[in-house]
């Protein structure tokens, strides 16, 4: 059985002489008290008393509240801080069952149609119903507590050793676990766990205050969220797997730090900024030949990444449908979509000298696009209205198509209201399906309005893709223009 992080162990960033290592410290869990827990709620003899006896042995009172996930998953909602399970006395108990057997014991006698021995058996099986229900709710605080305590016990030793710069955590909600790899390297971890959809998982390197972010990203892949891409070098699925790849990876840049930090942070830079430029060049010299590419290769591995992915079926196949137009619109946005990097490559400019020759190509790259998008926006216009053309002829064949049925539907409802007067047994659905075979010209009808529809609805769909293609370019239009690109 494969183990998870954080239930099976703690993943950690671990130097040894000066290199990193993804390590795994194993945590000791105890499985023998939840074990007995769960025979217990098994068990009809064994009561409330019996599993809180068993469990505060073994724990002491704890008045501390946790804010652990486990074992939710991070994309969970409304996830509550961990308590030490709630205690009843004997006394206590005992009123409460009393009480809820009363309850039982009126409400049964209620029933008048019931014999005495059912009763009996009926208030019997309601109030083993009731002391399953105390123990099952005792069971599962019970075992999240004994997990939780599983986990923050070798936690708290993992944080105390000098050797470990990075470990994984389970906190629920904002979360931001600051590493220091070195006096310069600075490695940062946000979280917000448990908040379902507004969950998110960060990670952030950081050399003498400057972002080392992920660049080439934007080009390496059919979409790119932008935002996410000049804010965080990484961004993860909100999921627990996510911290064996964002510490291997920690752990893998940490290691190259051995070349001098200074270095490394140029080298860095270096790679994703000439990555980025040299796919925006390619992109722009045969942006169909690219998507090609892509298309036939996206079932590549995104390792938890959320901030880009691959194309989708929905996306190949229309790019099937409207090749030219989908790689123009590719390389105008990847191109486009670059000029949101200029800030961050002038703050890279501290480290990487070139990274204002970087900014210069990106501008230069945009004011080559900027005349085919004027130029396409007016072909696609052109198809447009050719396609709106064909639309009007067929919606009004399609509108007379429907009233004619509807005229024939009145005439075929009057026949079987007559009918229904002489035999008022007839079926509806039997006198359509004798009517059909009587009028052809009726289930023709049908069959056209059908055909109408489809073709209506094709042709609907085609206006509207081209519609959103202008949209899209359009879009990237003013992004030029508020760059201040459209000038020669």
């Amino acid at each position: 059985m494969a183990t998870q992080i954080n239930m099976d162990y703690i993943g950690v960033v671990k130097e040894h002489s000066g290199t990193y290592k993804f390590e795994q410290i194993p945590i000791i869990k105890s499985l023998e008290i939840k074990e007995q827990l769960r025979a217990m709620c098994e068990n009809p003899n064994r009561t409330l008393l019996d599993m809180q006896g068993a469990f505060a042995m073994k724990f002491k009172t704890d008045k501390q509240g946790y804010k652990c996930c486990l074992p939710y998953s991070y994309d969970d909602s409304y996830i509550n801080w961990v308590f030490y399970p709630q205690i009843k006395s004997y006394n206590t108990y005992q009123a409460d069952k009393q009480a809820r057997i009363a309850e039982i014991r009126e409400d049964v006698k209620k029933k008048s149609f019931v014999s005495e021995s059912e009763k009996t058996q009926k208030i019997e099986e309601r109030t083993a119903q009731y002391e399953r229900q105390l123990k099952d709710v005792f069971l599962q605080a019970a075992l999240r507590y004994i997990e939780t305590m599983d986990f923050t016990a070798p936690q708290a030793r993992v944080n105390a050793m000098d050797a470990v710069k990075m470990s994984s955590h389970e906190v629920i909600g904002w979360a931001t676990m600051e590493y220091r790899i070195n006096e310069d390297l600075t490695i940062n971890v946000l979280t917000n766990f448990g908040y379902g959809t507004s969950s998110y998982f960060f990670v952030n390197v950081c050399y003498k205050g400057i972002e080392l972010l992920p660049y080439a990203q934007t080009v390496n892949y059919y979409y790119a969220n932008m935002q996410d891409i000049i804010a965080h070098t990484r961004s993860y699925r909100a999921a627990r797997d996510s911290w064996q790849i964002a510490l291997d990876f920690v752990a893998g840049l940490s290691d190259q730090t051995c070349v001098g930090l200074e270095r490394f942070a140029y080298e860095w830079i270096r790679n994703e900024i000439t990555e980025m430029i040299t796919g925006l060049k390619n992109i722009k010299q045969d942006s169909k030949k690219i998507l090609a590419e892509i298309a036939n290769n996206r079932r590549v591995d995104l390792g938890n990444l959320v901030s880009v992915r691959s194309m989708s079926d929905q996306e190949v196949a229309q790019f099937k449908v409207y090749p030219q137009e989908l790689a123009l619109l590719f390389k105008v946005e990847k191109i486009s979509n670059a000029l949101s990097l200029l800030k961050m490559l002038e703050q890279a400019a501290a480290i990487y000298p070139d990274a204002p020759r970087a900014i210069q190509t990106i501008k230069e790259l945009n004011q080559s696009i900027v005349p085919e998008i004027p130029q396409a926006v007016e072909g696609i216009n052109r198809q447009i209205g050719s396609l709106q053309e064909k639309l009007k002829p067929k919606d009004i064949e399609l509108a007379n198509a429907r009233a004619q049925k509807k005229e024939l539907d009145e005439q075929a409802n009057a026949v079987y209201m007559e009918l229904l007067k002489q035999n008022p047994a007839l079926k509806r659905d039997m006198f359509e399906t004798d009517y059909s075979k009587q009028h052809p010209e009726l289930t023709k009808l049908e069959n056209k309005i059908e055909q109408l529809a489809s073709e209506l609805q094709r042709l609907k769909t085609k206006i509207y893709d081209r519609q959103n293609f202008i949209d899209c370019l359009q879009k990237c239009y003013t992004n030029i223009a508020d760059a201040g690109l459209l000038a020669a």
